[in-house]
């Protein structure tokens, strides 16, 4: 067949007017000769001035469509029908190309024309901030760079965004009733047809990052509509590895993002049911040699999934096993670890709470034991129950507590069991919990073990004035708030601060950081914004005290957790 032109850029175009001339520009602009590019602006039933701005572009080869509101996917296949090129290029209309992207697409297309029928590029976050990042799926999976790839071999190269060319007239069409990862759903069609996918390295596609695209509001999606497409590719297309590694990526940043499961109690049931259909036919073992491997996430997948694993041990070392393949290897016992949350002492009792965490809970064959050494020289050894709070929960770690009554007690050590094997444990407080802990008649010591002692009598006057000295200036402090504020409420948001919605924040200059700390250790960070909502699944929500002394009296025994405001 012959087009009139060598590529159709497709751009839907609804309320956009603050970006859409940015867009337009970027195509403008491009190191390819205009005339062989049709550019097809197509109004969505834009209430704002986006359908004045575009028709001002309007020319010989750039065509604007003005239609009523359908959607974005029923706008795509309307593009699709009208489009005369060779090839067909998707943009949002709040994205933009660089320079050199339909040269270096169409170039690579026309040498590689029969085997393939979609191509992908790099992609590039770009946020308000001025903070860019490029999508992790380009920096670390195409290793051979611009070049063809065999999805068989390949199966982890899968496609979720629109950041594609494909050819013309292949007669497939975006489904006007999937709301949600309609690009997946596109894309997949296309692949599963030969298989392989075209990757040019050298484009690059801008993707606007902001709070009214959908990918901002992914976590209030119906799940199981998200969902409901992938049942039917498992049924069309058996255990196709592709599929699996589609799903597994799906699930795969929904832990790391946490918003899995959904916050309301009501739907986390029939959530869960779905997600353990799709994983019944997952392969783990394609999960484990996957190259962004993350043996959390498996974990997690495997605890919903319900799979049964069993053990084997080579050299003192420990394999998981599940349907027969090994998903994790070279386990060492002396890397099983157990934690220490917090310790809660009431006159002559005290309690421990923690958890613990090895894969191997997955074989049922572990237990965890307490060994109690007492002033007079006698011990005990007590069986601690581990549970998990939720049903769903992982179960690599469990947690414990443990009730004692510690006037006579000297030391607590901890081991577990493993079919045969003894193996003595270190406990080690988690970043927020003290090493040593004060009481009025004892303290408490924690270092591998955990050791009591019994207050000597400078010990206990040092304990006192330092309590008396705080509390007098805890209230002092309180005494100023009151007068002049009363104190002030603030959301926290607290999180991994590798996670991208921390360094949003962080970088965000529309928001004023009253401050930011390493109070929870290396791992975690929390920020007090001085905004009304936070775009997180959790935050925190707590009153400081007046001045600069609230720093001091910020504690995680303060921090309620709390759902994001809608």
């Amino acid at each position: 067949m012959k087009y009139l032109y060598n590529l159709t850029v497709i751009v839907p175009c609804y309320n956009c007017c603050k970006y859409v001339k940015k867009t337009i520009n970027s195509l403008l602009e491009q190191d390819y000769d205009l005339q062989k590019i049709e550019i097809l602006l197509i109004n969505d039933g834009s209430t704002d001035n986006t359908l004045k701005i575009i028709k001002k572009y309007e020319s010989k080869n750039i065509k604007v469509v003005d239609k009523k509101n359908e959607g974005v996917s029923a706008t795509r296949n309307l593009g699709m029908k009208m489009s005369k090129g060779k090839y067909i290029l998707f943009l949002d209309s709040d994205d933009y190309l660089s320079r050199n992207t339909i040269r270096d697409i169409i170039n690579f297309f026309d040498a590689h024309y029969d085997e393939i029928d979609l191509l992908t590029y790099p992609m590039l976050y770009f946020y308000p901030s001025g903070r860019t990042m490029r999508h992790s799926r380009y920096k670390k999976l195409y290793i051979n760079g611009t070049n063809v790839y065999d999805l068989d071999e390949f199966y982890y190269l899968i496609q979720p965004t629109l950041n594609v060319c494909i050819k013309n007239g292949l007669g497939y069409e975006f489904d006007v009733n999937q709301y949600y990862a309609e690009d997946e759903m596109f894309n997949i069609k296309i692949l599963m047809n030969k298989k392989k996918i075209g990757f040019v390295k050298e484009g690059l596609y801008y993707y606007r990052r902001h709070n009214e695209s959908t990918t901002a509001n992914r976590y209030h999606m119906n799940l199981e509509n998200i969902y409901s497409f992938y049942e039917k590719y498992q049924q069309i297309y058996k255990n196709d590895k592709y599929i699996q590694a589609t799903i597994m990526n799906n699930l795969n940043w929904r832990i790391r993002e946490d918003c899995l499961i959904p916050p309301d109690k009501e739907s986390i049931n029939s959530c869960i049911e779905s997600i353990r259909r799709k994983l019944s036919i997952i392969d783990f073992s394609l999960f484990k040699d996957h190259v962004l491997d993350n043996k959390k996430v498996l974990l997690e997948l495997l605890s919903l999934s319900q799979k049964k694993c069993i053990m084997e041990k080579y050299d003192d070392k420990y394999s998981l096993i599940s349907d027969g393949k090994v998903l994790i290897n070279n386990i060492d016992t002396t890397n099983i670890n157990i934690r220490l949350n917090r310790i809660c002492k009431e006159k002559d009792n005290i309690t421990l709470y923690g958890y613990l965490i090895t894969p191997l809970f997955y074989t049922g064959k572990i237990k965890l034991f307490s060994k109690i050494e007492y002033r007079n020289g006698k011990c005990e050894t007590k069986k601690i129950d581990l549970y998990n709070i939720l049903d769903y929960q992982e179960n690599y770690k469990k947690e414990y507590k443990l009730c004692l009554k510690c006037d006579k007690i000297s030391e607590i050590s901890f081991y577990c069991e493993l079919e045969k094997e003894k193996i003595l444990l270190d406990i080690k407080p988690i970043d927020w919990c003290s090493k040593v802990k004060i009481y009025d008649d004892s303290i408490v010591e924690i270092n591998n073990n955990i050791k009591i002692y019994k207050k000597k009598l400078f010990d206990k006057f040092k304990t006192r004035f330092f309590y008396s000295s705080n509390k007098f200036k805890f209230k002092l402090i309180n005494l100023v708030s009151f007068i002049t504020r009363k104190g002030s409420k603030y959301h926290v948001y607290f999180g991994d601060k590798n996670s991208l919605i921390y360094q949003e924040y962080i970088d965000d200059k529309n928001h004023k950081k009253l401050f930011y700390d390493r109070a929870f250790g290396t791992n975690y960070k929390f920020v007090i914004l001085n905004c009304d909502k936070i775009i997180t699944n959790k935050s925190i929500k707590l009153v400081l005290p007046f001045g600069k002394m609230r720093k001091n009296y910020v504690q995680a025994s303060h921090f309620e957790i709390i759902l994001k405001d809608n």
